[in-house]
């Protein structure tokens, strides 16, 4: 049997003043203003052209969110401020580069990284940081430790890589210049005047558009767990009335109510449904995953993607995830409640302080000063400081991230909420209502098919896996953290004896030890 092709850097690119061939089959092309695309052929990448006629480029995939389009908006001119406006109801992960500038989704799920050349100018940009890095040696991996616990990813728009940043949601790149620039994606008054109800439904309208298009000759497979976000996906996917199936991978954290529930909604609907045993990490595909991402986020796909679990997914299906809803629910407005823009922008040290990550603290917090002061220069009245550091940090840090391993696979995953439009309806709703998740909740109940009478998360793990689950939490932190808080060289050596000697010096840290000395997967509570 010949040797399995590595994957390794797969649909993506690179765009430089000079080719990178980075494999013989790899296509280049000229861009203009002296730059080249270098890609993958497993990239899709389309040529159009604006209204004018100018060039642009298009690399991954987006699909139209509104009901009734027949294919994706084009922008009248290669200016930067139509480009944003023609791409409001484009949905998915995607770079589009015209006019000298490039504009990514708006999540930048793309993960799009760049560096300047020391004159100014760019050196190279790349979804890739492992790419970005072959192509600018000069560039050096941060040695901070990332676990699965606390903040697992590093901050925008800074990146693994000292001197490379990452574009957040509301920046376009100039390529002349290599920087970013500011650009306003959101049309705050699109959804006025609509109530909870009305917005659920606009919501499963544009969520089911998606789908359609997504499934268009290919199959859609829906990641289904026990909670609200990916059912809400199931809802879109049987309101488009597509044949869909659901899967769910096992894993020794799992709660039993992702894998009680998906069976038993797929069993009352006749949908296919299957359940990916947990397989033995093979040591190849590990080293696969580490050089394909540089090891910049944590998440359980690393684990997933080692031990085969996506192997039996054909080029031909999509899985879709039912990521980017908790922008819409305030899921972070309880981790920042009492912290003000001013006392934030005064003191980046109060944002890393709230994650309990004891020896990233001063890493986090020169990497947070930066965004911050990008943030609060241009503040959005409807998202409250928790929103904004969700959507920069978590969706545009750890979920682009997450993203760009889905390259690896032969089959394509998708995040169909991910457009500006979508994400304007998501935080259009009240207060009370955004808390509740009531545009979801309208969404499964309007899709028929009795979807909102099964239970939503129910609590089915016993309070000892719960505590389990906790105790080898916090002793992943607690590994973790002590490596980064030594790795770390700007803080003195007492103060590292000091908060070493804090840390390990509680009895309850001393049995957490002696109970967990070898970190064993253990059943988690939740999972979002």
């Amino acid at each position: 049997m010949p040797p399995r092709p590595s994957p390794v850097h797969r649909r993506q690119y690179v765009i430089a003043p000079d080719r990178h061939p980075i494999a013989p089959d790899w296509r280049h092309e000229e861009l203009g203003g002296g730059l080249w695309l270098s890609a993958c052929p497993r990239l899709r990448l389309r040529r159009l052209e604006a209204g004018d006629g100018s060039p642009l480029w298009l690399l991954g995939e987006a699909y139209p969110c509104e009901p009734g389009a027949a294919d994706l908006a084009l922008p009248a001119t290669a200016r930067l401020v139509d480009m944003v406006r023609a791409t409001y109801g484009w949905s998915g992960r995607w770079v589009l580069v015209g006019g000298g500038h490039l504009l990514t989704d708006p999540a930048n799920l793309a993960n799009v990284q760049f560096a300047a050349t020391p004159g100014g100018g760019l050196a190279a940009l790349s979804g890739s940081p492992a790419l970005l890095r072959q192509a600018c040696p000069w560039l050096k991996p941060h040695g901070r430790h990332i676990g699965w616990y606390g903040f697992n990813w590093f901050p925008t728009p800074g990146s693994r890589l000292d001197g490379a940043d990452k574009l957040l949601p509301d920046q376009a790149l100039d390529l002349a210049a290599g920087r970013a620039v500011r650009i306003r994606r959101g049309a705050p008054d699109a959804f006025a005047g609509l109530d909870g109800g009305a917005l659920g439904r606009r919501l499963l309208d544009h969520l089911a558009t998606v789908l359609r298009h997504a499934a268009a000759g290919r199959r859609l497979t829906i990641a289904l767990t026990g909670g609200q976000d990916s059912r809400t996906m199931l809802a879109a996917a049987l309101h488009a009335r597509l044949d869909v199936a659901t899967f769910i991978q096992a894993h020794p954290h799992i709660p039993r109510a992702d894998l009680e529930v998906p069976r038993t909604i797929t069993r009352t609907l006749a949908i296919p449904h299957r359940t990916v045993p947990w397989g033995r990490m093979q040591a190849a595909r590990r080293r696969e995953f580490l050089a394909h991402g540089l090891l910049s986020h944590a998440d359980i796909d690393l684990e997933f993607y080692g031990r085969g679990m996506f192997d039996g997914f054909d080029a031909d299906e999509v899985i879709v995830r039912g990521g980017i809803f908790e922008l819409g629910r305030g899921f972070w407005d309880e981790r920042f409640a009492g912290l003000s823009w001013e006392a934030a922008l005064a003191d980046p040290a109060l944002l890393a302080a709230r994650f309990p990550d004891f020896g990233s603290q001063p890493f986090l917090a020169r990497q947070l000063a930066r965004w911050v002061e990008w943030a609060a220069a241009d503040p959005d009245p409807r998202m409250s400081l928790g929103d904004r550091f969700y959507r920069d940090q978590r969706l545009a840090g750890w979920l682009a991230s997450s993203e760009q391993a889905a390259d690896l696979l032969e089959c394509g995953m998708l995040q169909a909420c991910n457009s500006a439009l979508l994400h304007d309806l998501l935080l259009a709703a009240g207060p009370a209502d955004r808390a509740a998740g009531a545009l979801q909740r309208e969404a499964i109940r309007a899709a028929g098919h009795g979807l909102d009478r099964f239970p939503v998360n129910p609590a089915l793990c016993p309070e000892t896996a719960k505590r389990r689950a906790r105790r080898a939490d916090r002793l992943r932190r607690l590994r973790g953290e002590l490596w980064n808080l030594w790795a770390d060289g700007s803080l003195p050596v007492a103060r590292k004896a000091a908060t070493t000697a804090a840390v390990l010096g509680g009895s309850k840290v001393r049995r957490l030890v002696g109970d967990l000395a070898v970190d064993r997967p253990v059943p988690a509570a939740s999972r979002t």
